[in-house]
């Protein structure tokens, strides 16, 4: 399966993704937080949504709002991004779709130059994830029952990082190739598939 990044302007289809975010991830997130940044979308060859990511660069910011102490963040929140409601469809998780949305998500990080560091927090249990951040190198913050915010049904056991903008942004060097070797080249596909990437990247 083939998908596409686009930005999110249409209220339709922000509320589409909101909802698909509330379903996968359990958090109803309030209508005007994704209007402090924007929403990446990717889109399947049928136009359909099916997975994505809000970059947050307007204060204040969920994740640090939720630390149940302020003072473990030391870094100050205007130096700071935050990456939240990311989801992709479960059927797409791995393969090239998961791929692309990796490579887009780095792009989107590091263009954000007046930014120094990305926040995010993810479920403790949700080690995957949590090993994917990792190749960004991130500080660990914060490990236990975070503070319930707007959006919020039941109190959670998180893990809250900071990486900083520039290692995000050199992931496709530093960790992504072998992620690519994997994932492309074992397919028969993979010229057309290297050449809509680079297409794909360029367009986001």
């Amino acid at each position: 399966m083939y998908v596409s990044p686009v930005k999110l302007k249409d209220k339709k289809d922000v509320d589409y993704f909101k909802k698909r975010a509330f379903e996968l991830i359990g958090v109803d997130y309030p209508d005007y937080y994704f209007e402090q940044g924007f929403i990446r979308a990717f889109r399947n060859t049928d136009d359909e949504i099916v997975g994505g990511y809000a970059v947050i660069t307007e204060g204040p910011l969920r994740t640090v709002s939720s630390l149940p102490d302020r003072s473990l963040l030391e870094e100050d929140e205007e130096d700071l991004m935050e990456i939240t409601a990311l989801w992709l469809e479960p059927e797409i998780k791995n393969g090239f779709p998961s791929l692309v949305l990796w490579l887009t998500f780095s792009r989107d990080v590091y263009v954000q130059k007046s930014k120094k560091y990305m926040i995010y927090a993810y479920d403790l249990d949700n080690e995957k994830l949590g090993k994917l951040y990792r190749l960004a190198r991130p500080t660990e913050i914060f490990r236990g029952t975070v503070k319930m915010l707007e959006g919020n049904f039941y109190e959670n056991q998180e893990i809250i990082e900071i990486a900083s903008r520039l290692n995000v942004g050199l992931l496709p060097i530093t960790a992504f190739p072998n992620l690519l070797s994997k994932t492309i080249f074992k397919r028969k596909t993979f010229i057309k598939d290297i050449k809509l990437l680079d297409y794909i990247l360029g367009q986001a």
